[in-house]
């Protein structure tokens, strides 16, 4: 018989081989607390103590523990029922997977059901998928029988998403027909427009305001530059950035001023009782607007220059030559926005009307002389009083004289403009057109 068992502290195993009176002279295995070292004592040195040969420490000899007995089966064959067999009831396991179909390229994929409720991107197009639960299987059932039902067609479903964009385009158009309608309202006769009417309009009243202050202001930096040039002195040197900054404001103002005047006289040519809209300019527009003009005043006041500085020695003042300027500035502008060029100061329809309109030049001609004087006879008179307040008046009055020059020159063209100057051409050839074979 062979037996296999454990003793002491230690790991190793021993072979004993015959019966158990022959295992009690065994030896009796002690492990050294100190370096480990194994040594093996007889059975009679129990109780006594043994010297380690490596460490020399005293080691009490212990006796083996006793052999634990066989452990006994828990259960005995008597326990044990046995039952008839019967065929296992089916569990329905939940899908572990559920099963997903892209929305844009139809890539399927399977997911787990742990994942339901999130997004998946798409290995194909990386379209983002919402996970959804499988669905449940639907129990199994009869169909009923149809054929005695009666099926009637179900009116189409309205789409309300259409009516309501077509709403809004209409109700779109509407506004734009409405709002074309106001600037397409023309007074049946705009020459009988009153100046006071017109000049106090929301449009026209920041425009001379505007031309006014900004004239103050630029007479007051160009005396100062006059007063800093006196003397060459420190304060020469910044007359001269000071008469940069001047000029630099006066083409700004003019920038501004110029586009105003012209539409003023454009609108009013077509019959504007009041300016609806100010076109946009840009930068290039508006130095097209300031060469027509500052071309027109040079063009008219040239003659009368020349005449003027001609007559000099005679001791012709110096200043008559503007006179003739109110002569030729109209027909000079009027032809320039007819050509809608600034180097062409002829227009064959406005030199026409000279003849065959020569009531409302008259007009013209008498209102803007009126309208001048009225202009210049409270600025002479407050300039008497006082200089400076003089100053101020007569700004403000030429500002308002210059804004409504314009509008009588619009009047003017709206009453000219039906004018064809080749009508008796015209008519002629076309007499000699019928009566030719």
């Amino acid at each position: 018989m062979i037996e296999i068992f454990q003793q002491g502290t230690g790991t190793s195993r021993e072979l004993i081989m015959g019966n158990s009176a022959e295992s009690s002279n065994a030896d009796v295995p002690v492990t050294c607390d100190v370096c480990g070292t194994r040594i093996y004592a007889k059975a009679s040195q129990i109780g006594k103590q043994l010297r380690c040969p490596d460490c020399q420490t005293l080691l009490l000899v212990k006796s083996p523990p006793p052999t634990p007995a066989k452990p006994k089966p828990r259960y005995t064959g008597d326990e044990y029922q046995l039952q008839e067999e019967t065929s296992p009831s089916p569990k329905t396991e939940s899908p572990r997977y559920t099963r997903v179909v892209c929305e844009i390229c139809s890539t399927a994929m399977n997911v787990r059901v742990k994942h339901v409720g999130k997004r998946l991107s798409c290995p194909d197009c990386g379209t983002p998928n919402l996970i959804r639960a499988p669905a449940a299987k639907a129990n199994e059932f009869e169909l009923p029988d149809v054929q005695d039902v009666v099926l009637e067609e179900a009116p189409p479903a309205k789409d309300h998403s259409k009516q309501v964009i077509a709403e809004r385009l209409m109700s779109k158009a509407a506004d734009e027909i409405r709002e074309a309608e106001e600037e397409d309202q023309q007074p049946i006769s705009p020459e009988k427009t009153k100046l006071l009417a017109f000049i106090l309009q929301l449009k026209i009243l920041p425009v001379w305001v505007i031309a006014a202050v900004g004239t103050i202001i630029t007479w007051y930096l160009v005396d100062l530059i006059n007063d800093l040039t006196s003397i060459v002195s420190l304060e020469s040197i910044f007359a001269v950035f000071l008469t940069i900054i001047t000029a630099a404001f006066a083409t700004a103002l003019a920038g501004f001023i110029a586009p105003q005047l012209l539409a003023i006289t454009s609108f009013t040519s077509d019959g504007f009782d009041r300016i609806p809209y100010w076109p946009s300019q840009d930068l290039l527009d508006r130095f097209r607007s300031i060469l027509m003009i500052a071309n027109s005043i040079a063009l008219a006041a040239a003659p009368g220059m020349l005449l003027a500085t001609l007559l000099s020695p005679l001791g012709i003042p110096l200043w008559t030559g503007m006179l003739p300027t109110f002569i030729l500035l109209p027909f000079i502008l009027l032809s320039m926005m007819d050509n809608d060029s600034a180097f062409l100061p002829y227009s064959a329809v406005i030199h026409s009307s000279l003849t065959k309109r020569r009531s409302s030049w008259n007009l013209f001609y008498l209102q803007s002389m009126g309208l001048f004087a009225i202009s210049a006879f409270p600025a002479g008179l407050c300039w008497l009083l006082h200089p400076m307040l003089g100053r101020v008046v007569l700004c403000f009055a030429g500002a308002i004289y210059v804004v409504l020059y314009p509008f009588l020159l619009g009047q003017l063209a709206w009453m000219i403009g039906d004018i064809d100057p080749d009508d008796s051409w015209q008519g002629v050839e076309f007499e000699a057109s019928e009566e030719s074979p």
